[in-house]
């Protein structure tokens, strides 16, 4: 086997045609090649960003907070069904909308009790039981893939974004390309890093979009005129 690294040129083309997300597992995981693939365009197909998950070309990168409590103390329902059910990909509020038994209703008074402790610990200058992780979730569109990544908590939801963001986006020198643009529907300008920018000639928005406008300014010149602007519900 040719274990001879690749060129500079060479290492250049290759990241060129490479997927986006796979050139991201590669920079992740080899720090020598960071720098180069800085420089090359980023290609996408499509990309969406959301307050708490962007998704790139199907693959959804999404932060939560994760309640770890120690061995042999009993975890709440609630938290151990939002832990099952969606990994809490909104943070720490949970998607369940239906009750089907008495133990989900008795896990919703259980939320709200254990949502006032905190308040108690203050209070009363004692230490939580439980620890709080960041939880970074990395999944493909049919769910064939999932990865899931702790951190301690010593960040916000928007500022892990804007880390997670930095990391994926920052320190471009050329603006990403992408043939499809989704405006986000929410307030996510603030968790782009300085200088991102985006060359496409398609955007996709939704009637609820508020803040196209400064998504729109983040557009390079030469996407204008745009060849198809596509409105959903």
């Amino acid at each position: 086997m040719n274990n001879k690294p690749l060129q500079y040129q060479s290492l250049k083309a290759v990241l060129l045609y490479l997927e986006a997300n796979i050139r991201f597992k590669l920079s992740n995981r080899l720090p020598a090649i960071r720098q180069v693939e800085k420089l090359v365009p980023l290609r996408i197909e499509d990309l969406e960003f959301d307050k708490f998950f962007i998704i790139v070309n199907g693959v959804t990168y999404s932060f939560g907070i994760y309640k770890h409590y120690p061995p042999g103390q009993k975890m709440p329902r609630y938290v151990d069904l939002m832990h099952e059910s969606d990994k809490l990909k909104s943070g720490d509020v949970g998607h369940e909308n239906a009750y089907d038994s008495v133990s989900e209703l008795q896990a919703q008074v259980d939320k709200y009790r254990d949502a006032l402790l905190p308040f108690h610990y203050r209070r009363n200058n004692l230490t939580p039981s439980y620890t709080f992780y960041l939880q970074l979730t990395i999944e493909t569109k049919n769910n064939e893939d999932c990865r899931i990544q702790r951190f301690l908590y010593t960040k916000n939801l928007r500022e892990a974004m804007l880390a997670l963001n930095t990391v994926l986006f920052g320190g471009r020198r050329e603006a990403v390309q992408m043939k499809k643009f989704e405006l986000p529907c929410s307030a996510t300008y603030n968790q782009l890093p300085t200088g991102f920018s985006i060359k496409t000639k398609n955007i996709e928005k939704s009637f609820s979009s508020d803040n196209s406008e400064s998504f729109i300014s983040l557009m390079d010149s030469s996407c204008f005129p745009l060849d198809s602007v596509t409105i959903i519900d």
